[in-house]
């Protein structure tokens, strides 16, 4: 029998900063569905990763892509199923990012929201305060990780100011 089963990118979850909160997340202290909503989150990540890097490629995405993102997707839907409410929020996320990278054209504040969607999510369900430090190292992460297909959906002159935006106020740590 063939295994189907594909496992979430740990290097993307480590680059993208996500690493770092989840390890911080006492999952004793809150409850157990709670380790299951981590889990969603990350193949939230994985879906959104496979599409943003095919968005750009002048072939379009994959077919292997878009079933992988869709599967990905599907993980999520079905480790929910017990709470629509926190489902429903995440799709209408993921939503609005896929809106985004079907856009002709993006400006700095499309990719700051699709940059800072997921982390803000993740914070709202676990009730967390997310700072400004916390959104810095999101987007820098988000930006150093996608800067190239970042470049191919925003102007020059916007890749250059969010650029800026980025060196001026990256931290490395949270």
């Amino acid at each position: 029998m063939i295994n189907y089963s594909t496992q979430y990118n740990e290097q993307l979850i480590s680059n993208l900063g996500y690493e770092n909160i989840l390890s911080n997340i006492n999952f004793n202290e809150i409850k157990k569905e709670d380790v299951v909503y981590a889990s969603t989150f990350i193949y939230a990540i994985s879906a959104l990763d496979k599409h943003l890097k095919n968005v750009t490629d002048p072939q379009g995405i994959s077919t292997e892509d878009v079933l992988l993102g869709d599967y990905y997707s599907f993980e999520y839907y079905a480790l929910l199923s017990d709470n629509l409410s926190i489902l429903y929020n995440l799709t209408e996320v993921m939503e609005k990012n896929y809106i985004l990278l079907a856009k002709n054209s993006n400006d700095v504040d499309n990719i700051i929201e699709l940059a800072l969607s997921l982390p803000r999510f993740l914070f709202s369900t676990y009730n967390l305060n997310m700072t400004a430090k916390i959104e810095y190292f999101f987007l820098g992460r988000f930006f150093y990780n996608y800067k190239l297909q970042i470049e191919k959906l925003i102007s020059t002159n916007d890749f250059r100011n969010l650029l800026n935006l980025v060196e001026n106020n990256y931290v490395d740590e949270i």
